[in-house]
């Protein structure tokens, strides 16, 4: 919420390693949110989210979280005191309806799990921080898809496969279509269990990220955030 509201440094997410779970990246994922204003429910956003924050976690990037569309009923909802999935902040072009995780009074969940806004990702452009020019590299979301090969590595267990080199720019952009999750590909169902069952996608994922990919090796503590994370967000029914 204080990151939400622009009171946040980052600077204070260095004294809670043990707390945290962050790829300390200065690369950006980004995905086109046009699809978004079909969605009907606040749970494909969850859905949309999990998606977003592993996969982003998994490249070693931050996932730049879109605003949510605020003239949607299911986005109004959501921003009522009693659910609080959601806030408005800003104001003129800045206005926007910014996601907050699923809630815990005890667990840090996705409390706990790195990502940055829209709002946020907007400001740097603006501020000339990142050149849309240089520093973006735009490519389908349909070319990027995750191995389901017995022991894929880090390296290849996210297929980009629209790259015909080694992705330098400081910010990976996805595109899709107008209409559902461009990331639908990435199937939620092995993470919905907690802890994360053997075999299979989410135990390749574990080893991903308790290795040293991307400079990232998550200890048993940040793993069951992520654990926690993704189950929260995948069992969504708001």
């Amino acid at each position: 919420m204080m990151r939400a509201l622009g009171v946040w440094h980052d600077a204070a997410d260095r004294v809670a390693t043990a707390e945290w779970v962050s790829v300390r990246s200065p690369r950006y994922l980004v995905v086109d949110g046009v699809f978004i204003s079909g969605f009907t429910s606040m749970r494909q956003f969850d859905w949309f989210c999990a998606r977003l924050i592993l996969l982003a976690t998994l490249l070693g990037r931050r996932a730049v979280i879109p605003s949510m569309p605020c003239t949607m009923r299911w986005t109004q909802d959501a921003m009522e005191p009693r659910h609080l999935r959601g806030l408005e902040v800003g104001c003129g072009k800045h206005k926007h309806c910014v996601w907050l995780p699923m809630p815990h009074f005890k667990e840090a969940w996705c409390s706990g799990v790195d990502f940055v806004y829209a709002i946020d990702y907007e400001g740097m452009l603006d501020r000339g921080e990142i050149d849309r020019d240089r520093d973006v590299l735009s490519m389908a979301a349909s070319d990027v898809s995750m191995a389901t090969s017995p022991g894929a590595s880090a390296a290849s267990l996210i297929q980009l496969g629209g790259a015909e080199r080694p992705i330098q720019e400081l910010v990976l952009r996805l595109h899709g279509g107008d209409q559902g999750d461009p990331l639908s590909w990435l199937s939620l169902e092995a993470f919905k269990a907690n802890p994360w069952r053997r075999g299979g996608i989410a135990e390749q994922v574990r080893t991903v990220l308790s290795d040293a990919t991307h400079g990232l090796r998550l200890d048993s503590k940040q793993i069951v955030i992520m654990q926690d994370c993704m189950q929260s967000l995948a069992t969504s029914r708001d």
